[in-house]
């Protein structure tokens, strides 16, 4: 359940940063970026030739050239992946991306990787969301944070210019100062994975190769973090109409969540004249039908705020307590195996 519900908000902040997060269960993590070289005086990235590391940071006041996203996220991420993979044997990182690699076999199963949707997902591992909130210059991050997310790249959940996705264990979210790219994500699109794996390092054979069943295009990697008002993209003439989750917008975004301010919400439902667990209700019930999922932030870390959410039928919690929100949602499971709600 922690899991599925639990989302480490700014979790760079922790003694621990992600270690925290996934010792406790938790596979939702959030960091905040700036981009290189940036100027705390001015307030904008300084001009530089060669791309370099995006840096991790609440406020422009506490950016650091030693606190960047390569050393507390990337490569402690691409050891997890590596270790959850090389825990179950060799064979199941030879078959996951093979898996991967034939994705236009929808129905394709090998043992120990289940194909979902184009993807492939080793047995009991849960995939890991990163949200990367952009505080600063958009334009300047996105192409240094692809070359940052690099060593990451085999692991990546992906999708192509018609939406199909194929699901990886790390999916990338942005959010934040996203209003100067939205328009333009494909600039950001890479190039789809080789169609010609070396099965030398894979399988110990010379030369063999596999041959190039992807074709040519180009993929994205980016999702985005979506708000309430991307939900009324699903009128058209005052019908409801179903997003289904693979579906790229005119915008070329691919948004599998809504974020909403669990404590702005308050102000805005008096506004409207109703209750807070009213409007999120609304809310959820509207991106379910679109086959969105939703995220509240800024709650506050006590039980009676998590409870009410998930009640309300929000799917992701931010929260700050790691070991406490675990310690929740045993409680909350065995309640419910027991019969109490």
């Amino acid at each position: 359940m922690v899991w599925r519900h639990g989302h480490a908000h700014n979790d760079y902040e922790q003694e621990e940063p992600l270690r925290s997060a996934l010792r406790a269960g938790i596979r939702s993590i959030e960091v905040d970026v700036f981009p290189p070289t940036f100027s705390r005086k001015s307030g904008f990235p300084i001009r530089s030739e060669a791309p370099s590391r995006c840096l991790v940071a609440h406020t422009k006041w506490g950016v650091s050239n030693d606190k960047d996203i390569v050393d507390l996220y990337v490569e402690p991420l691409r050891e997890y992946l590596n270790s959850l993979v090389a825990g179950r044997g060799d064979n199941v990182r030879r078959r996951y991306k093979i898996v991967r690699f034939l994705s236009h076999l929808k129905d394709a199963r090998l043992e120990g990787v289940t194909n979902t949707n184009g993807g492939a997902m080793p047995e009991g591992v849960r995939p890991v969301n990163l949200l990367i909130d952009i505080k600063r210059s958009p334009k300047t991050v996105l192409p240094v944070l692809l070359d940052n997310l690099r060593p990451l790249r085999e692991w990546m959940t992906t999708y192509d210019e018609k939406g199909n996705v194929k699901e990886g264990l790390i999916k990338v979210v942005l959010s934040g100062d996203l209003g100067a790219v939205k328009g333009e994500m494909e600039r950001y699109f890479v190039k789809k994975e080789c169609g010609r794996l070396d099965c030398k390092d894979e399988f110990g054979g010379e030369g063999r190769m596999l041959p190039n069943l992807e074709g040519a295009g180009k993929e994205g990697v980016f999702f985005i973090d979506g708000r309430v008002s991307d939900l009324k993209r699903g009128r058209r003439g005052g019908k409801q109409v179903r997003i289904e989750p693979t579906t790229v917008d005119e915008q070329g975004l691919s948004i599998p969540c809504i974020s909403f301010n669990y404590k702005g919400l308050l102000y805005s439902s008096i506004i409207r004249g109703k209750t807070r667990n009213r409007r999120i209700s609304e809310i959820t019930r509207k991106a379910h039908s679109e086959g969105k999922r939703v995220r509240a932030f800024a709650l506050p870390n006590s039980e009676g705020a998590w409870e009410d959410a998930l009640r309300n039928g929000v799917d992701i919690i931010s929260v700050d307590d790691h070991q406490g929100f675990r310690e929740f949602c045993k409680k909350k499971s065995q309640r419910e195996k027991e019969g109490f709600f």
